[in-house]
């Protein structure tokens, strides 16, 4: 577990386990899932890194999407993306999603308790945001495939 994986356990743990996704059965609410996509946004924003040295952000995001059960898990194209498989039921048809991860070199003077720790780097194009969301959207399809009702209608609930 990377440095910080173990960050975040700290500041959320009582969220962190909430988000234990397995085969075996989880126990998640939207508001659970809401507040960690906002933890990892604050984590990836104290965190950036420029393109194509985005090696601790693209650790954090294979950890992620591993601890969710995802293992079909490809890492360094171009260097330091990654590409995750999800497949949920027997249909040949594909959704990609996707997202950057770089950030820009400018010096952050929010003051926010969860400004960048790195000078002259900064998320100030959202790409932190666009990480955390593409996260909760694995969690998301993850807790989905799930819950898929026999007579395949489910409640949406968005």
């Amino acid at each position: 577990m990377n440095s910080w994986s173990l960050q975040l356990q700290d500041k959320a743990e009582t969220v962190y386990q909430t988000l234990s996704i397995t085969t075996k059965g989880y126990q998640m609410t939207e508001t659970t899932l809401i507040e960690q996509m906002r933890n990892w946004r604050h984590l990836l924003h104290q965190n950036p890194e420029f393109g194509h040295q985005e090696t601790q952000t693209a650790a954090f995001i294979v950890d992620k999407l591993r601890s969710f059960g995802i293992s079909n898990v490809k890492t360094g194209i171009g260097k330091t993306g990654i590409v995750a498989s999800l497949r949920i039921g027997s249909s040949d048809r594909t959704i990609a999603l996707r997202a950057d991860m770089d950030c820009l070199p400018i010096h952050e003077t929010t003051n926010l308790p969860y400004s960048s720790k790195k000078p002259n780097l900064m998320h100030a194009c959202g790409h932190d945001g666009h990480t955390a969301m593409l996260l909760g959207a694995a969690a998301r399809l993850i807790i989905s495939s799930f819950s898929r009702p026999k007579n395949g209608v489910r409640e949406c609930n968005p």
